[in-house]
Formats: structure tokens, C-alpha cells, sequence
């Protein structure tokens, strides 16, 4: 089981590093349509912790540090059974945080800001 841990690591890894160009593709996407400048970084570890713990690198928290994260969906009882990053999230990080729900399509996001205008 060690070794096939360890694999699964290496695999893991491997395909992060591969799709970290993409990321920086979409991060000056980003900064060019709304003027932001995401920070892409590959950090593995469990979800939850590993962002709690980005967020408070350099001490109090930043008004200008968003942490973003989405949901999958899962009703109450779900959440309970199998935990909810995004809830964690939401408990442990000090500061700003986003909680986008699954499917939302840039045009349902459109006709709401619309709506709210």
C-alpha cells in the first residue's frame, strides 16, 4: 500500500504540473477582463486545510484576498456524512470568502446582475 500511495502522489503531482499553465492562462484571463491579479499556485493536501492555511500566510488578513471556493451540491444531510470544504472553509479562514454553487452558467450569472442593476 506505501508504494502504491506513493505512486498515486507521484501521478497526482505530475498532472498538477501539467495543468498549471492552463491556470496561469485563465488567472491573466481574468486579471484582463476584470482587473485582478489571481495568484495560481499548486498546493496539495486536504482541500479545506490547505486553503485556511494560503489564506493566513502573512498574518492578518488581507482585504484584498478573496478565497474562492465551490460547492457540489450536496443537501444537508450529505454535508453531514461526508463534510463540506466549503463549509470548513467558511468556518476557519479569517477574511473574505466566495462560495460559488455547481452549474451556475455565465448567463444565469448575467441575467442576475442584470436583475440586481
Amino acid at each position: 500500500p506505501q508504494d502504491e500511495r506513493e505512486l498515486y502522489e507521484r501521478i497526482v503531482e505530475e498532472n498538477l504540473r501539467q495543468l498549471k499553465p492552463a491556470l496561469q492562462r485563465r488567472a491573466a484571463e481574468l486579471a484582463d477582463a476584470y482587473g485582478v491579479c489571481p495568484q495560481v499556485r499548486i498546493v496539495t493536501g486536504e482541500a479545506a486545510q490547505v486553503l485556511s492555511e494560503v489564506a493566513e500566510e502573512g498574518g492578518e488578513p488581507s482585504s484584498s484576498l478573496v478565497v474562492v471556493v465551490g460547492t457540489r451540491g450536496l443537501g444537508a444531510s450529505e454535508r453531514m456524512l461526508l463534510g463540506s470544504v466549503s463549509t470548513k472553509v467558511l468556518r476557519t479562514v479569517r477574511g473574505s470568502v466566495l462560495v460559488c454553487p455547481q452549474g451556475r452558467s455565465k448567463e444565469a450569472h448575467k441575467d442576475e446582475l442584470q436583475t440586481e442593476a
